[in-house]
């Protein structure tokens, strides 16, 4: 009768490196986009738009310029409309297909994004 254990140590040696692998692929993935500098301009667009919200009233009308958001938007072909989403109490900043950066508010109030050129504008119902 042979003795199996040798090739149980391989196999499991096989699984133990494919799985190695695989994470330092997602480690490298992440950090590549971090470097990129879109989810730091996503962060602080989120957090500046939901600031500029709770310090604003009913009837305000907040414009401000957005350039260097919209170009990294426009390098990953996402259209302009879709990069800054209010929902609720919750500002959304997407500028590409994948992922994006969320942030939330308090104020209790409606508001509308519209774009015109490179400025964002919002305005405070």
């Amino acid at each position: 009768m042979e003795d199996k254990r040798g090739d149980n140590i391989l196999v499991q040696n096989i699984i133990f490196i494919t799985l190695i692998v695989i994470f330092i692929a997602m480690l490298l993935l992440f950090v590549g986009r971090s470097a990129s500098g879109e989810s730091q301009i996503e962060e602080w667009y989120s957090k500046k738009i939901a600031l500029m919200i709770e310090a604003g009233k009913p009837g305000m009308k907040i414009e401000f310029n957005a350039e260097d958001l919209f170009d990294v938007a426009e390098e990953n072909n996402w259209d302009k409309r879709s990069v800054v989403l209010i929902n609720d109490t919750n500002v959304f900043v997407k500028t590409h297909s994948k992922g994006g950066y969320n942030y939330g508010f308090f104020n209790d109030v409606d508001v509308s994004v519209n774009i015109d050129g490179d400025k964002l504008i919002l305005e405070i119902q």
